[in-house]
């Protein structure tokens, strides 16, 4: 609050004066920030978080460079929407503060298979299903442990080529699958014989 002083004179040289109180009231700043997005996994000092982000005051002008940002309600490790808040105060001692939404997407893991091979009359059970098999994911990391395979298209008694599924699922509960070859070949017939021996005229 502040003085203000009307003052006046008349023709006989007489003077009067009244003070009034003038409020001044500073007003906020604004702050201008979008919505974001990034892929679960992604590291919160990898995020350019103040890209188009900009506060304006009316008495001090731009400061952009004086709003901080709060980003503790993101996990960063899981699917979803969430809040992070910008913050900005100016020489009035005015803060305002702005909050934008943060969408998280999780991608699926990533499997990496080769094709297959066994001869004909082969049991499943005697086949090393996950021999160079891998699975990763960027939020759990090594998850090849976590990968099943589908066989079941496979006839193990017959020559041919066979579809044979690799599939896992992520802690976002994404999920992933590659197909491979499974070639069935058949071995040809094995025979056991003896020489022999007979007297002519033998029928």
């Amino acid at each position: 609050n502040y003085p203000v002083v009307y003052s006046v004179t008349n023709s006989n040289g007489k003077s009067a004066s009244t003070t009034v109180n003038m409020q001044i009231t500073a007003e906020a700043p604004v702050i201008h920030a979008k919505d974001m997005a990034t892929i679960a996994g992604t590291k919160a000092t990898d995020i350019s978080w103040f890209t188009d982000v900009t506060a304006e005051d009316k008495v001090d002008g731009d400061i952009s460079p004086d709003v901080s940002v709060d980003y503790s309600g993101v996990d960063f490790q899981k699917e979803g929407n969430y809040p992070v808040v910008y913050s900005v105060t100016n020489s009035n001692g005015k803060t305002t503060n702005a909050t934008v939404n943060m969408q998280i997407t999780a991608e699926a893991p990533v499997i990496q298979a080769n094709d297959l091979s066994a001869i004909a009359g082969t049991k499943p059970t005697d086949i090393s299903w996950f021999t160079g098999v891998t699975a990763e994911d960027k939020v759990d990391g090594d998850i090849s442990s976590d990968v099943s395979v589908d066989y079941s298209g496979v006839d193990f008694q017959k020559e041919g080529n066979y579809p044979v599924t690799y599939s896992v699922t992520n802690s976002n509960g994404k999920s992933a699958s590659t197909t491979v070859n499974m070639q069935i070949t058949a071995e040809a017939p094995v025979i056991h014989a003896k020489d022999m021996a007979a007297i002519a005229g033998t029928k």
